[in-house]
Formats: structure tokens, C-alpha cells, sequence
């Protein structure tokens, strides 16, 4: 079997490059469908494409967020205007905002190509965790999780075993950390009770009780590149 290559910057340029008019399109299709939200917001908070940028001074999860400075506040209001003219057209606004953006992709390309920091603070292999509060509700307690590559430039999916094993290191750290119990299925079957898992055989996750549990798969969540974008 041909040992897998290394992405190249051209690959990584075209993944990027992609990824961002994915991101477009999805932030047309969101504010159409929820009008009471602003632009502004949306593009800063329901999509990734800050980071990807050169406004991002730091590494992939970078300490600071520079939205009210420049070079992102001329980015963002053109964008902003794109949208306003083409509401009705998807196509027109993906495309036409993705070279507002493209510039400034391309200028901190090499850095995010370069930047390994995506996998510090995984716990658990190609897996990472953390407690996010809810919103809406104080009270409520998810336990968030990511996926990226940790085995680049081999896949995740090579060893039909490795994600799986990944997944219950999470949930032992679940069961440990957070006290989310995990118990036996009655009559060897599972069932899931109040959100939260109960069984684990046979590598099967179900959840059983307040806790909850949510994915989050990222951005390179299967690329060769070891990093986590999301």
C-alpha cells in the first residue's frame, strides 16, 4: 500500500479556498432564513472565516479577536454590501464576497499551512472536549467535542478501530470529569434516556442523563493536514 503524502501548500490553498465559499454560501442561506439577525453578527459568530484571514494576528485559536480594527472592518462592510445587493442570488453573493476575502486568504496562506497548534488540548487522540455553557440556559451543561487528524498524513478512517477507541477515551473522561454514569443496557440493548449514554458495548455510545453530549466536526476533521480548523 502507497504511503499517503503530505498536503502540499497548492492542496491546502485549494482546501481553504473552498472551504470559505462553503462558508459563504451557508451565511447567505442563514440570513435569509433568519432576517432578525445582522450580518455583522453572523459572519463573526455562525461562520469561520476570520481566522482564515490576515486580520488573525495569532495562531489557528488565536487569544484575541480583532474585529473592530482593520484589515477585517473594510472586509466585513464590503461583504455586507455584497449581501445587500444580491439577497435573491446565492451564487452571485458566494461568489462575489469570496473575492473580497481571497486577497487576505491568500496573504496568511503559508502561516496556516504551517501552524501545528490545532492539536494542543487534545485529550483524546484525534478527539477534544470542553464544557460549554448553554445560553438560553445557564443551567444546562453540554460537553462539546472536536474531531481533527492526528495521524496525518494517514486518515482517521485507515484503522476501522482508532476513532472508535478515540470516542470512548472521551466518554470515559466524561464519566470521570463531568459525572455523566454510564450503565449497562437492560436486556443487552441500548436506549437512550434524557440525552446521555448508558452503553458503550460494543463500541455503541448512548447517553443517559443531563449531561449532554454534542459534535462538533471541524473543518480538516478528515484532511490529511494535521490541524484543526472548525
Amino acid at each position: 500500500m502507497e504511503e499517503p503524502k503530505i498536503k502540499t501548500i497548492g492542496e491546502h490553498r485549494e482546501y481553504m479556498h473552498g472551504i470559505v465559499r462553503l462558508k459563504l454560501f451557508f451565511l447567505h442561506r442563514w440570513l435569509k432564513e433568519h432576517p432578525e439577525e445582522t450580518f455583522q453578527n453572523a459572519l463573526r459568530n455562525r461562520v469561520d472565516i476570520y481566522r482564515k484571514t490576515h486580520a488573525n494576528k495569532g495562531l489557528l485559536n488565536p487569544v484575541e479577536f480583532y474585529f473592530d480594527e482593520e484589515p477585517w472592518l473594510t472586509m466585513e462592510k464590503q461583504a455586507e454590501e455584497i449581501f445587500e445587493q444580491y439577497k435573491d442570488d446565492e451564487a452571485a453573493f458566494e461568489e462575489k464576497a469570496f473575492q473580497v476575502f481571497r486577497p487576505s486568504l491568500d496573504k496568511r496562506l503559508l502561516k496556516d499551512y504551517l501552524d501545528k497548534s490545532g492539536l494542543r488540548g487534545y485529550q483524546c487522540g484525534s478527539l477534544r472536549h470542553n464544557l460549554e455553557a448553554n445560553k438560553d440556559n445557564p443551567e444546562a451543561i453540554s460537553l462539546g467535542f472536536h474531531i481533527a487528524n492526528a495521524v496525518a498524513p494517514h486518515s482517521i478512517f485507515d484503522d476501522p478501530q482508532y476513532l472508535k477507541n478515540c470516542l470512548l477515551q472521551l466518554c470515559d473522561k466524561a464519566e470521570t470529569e463531568y459525572g455523566a454514569p454510564l450503565s449497562p443496557p437492560e436486556h443487552g440493548s441500548t436506549r437512550i434516556k434524557n440525552g446521555c449514554p448508558i452503553s458503550r458495548r460494543s463500541g455503541s455510545i448512548i447517553w443517559a442523563n443531563p449531561l449532554q453530549i454534542s459534535s462538533g466536526i471541524t473543518d480538516s476533521g478528515v484532511s490529511s493536514s494535521p490541524q484543526e480548523v472548525h
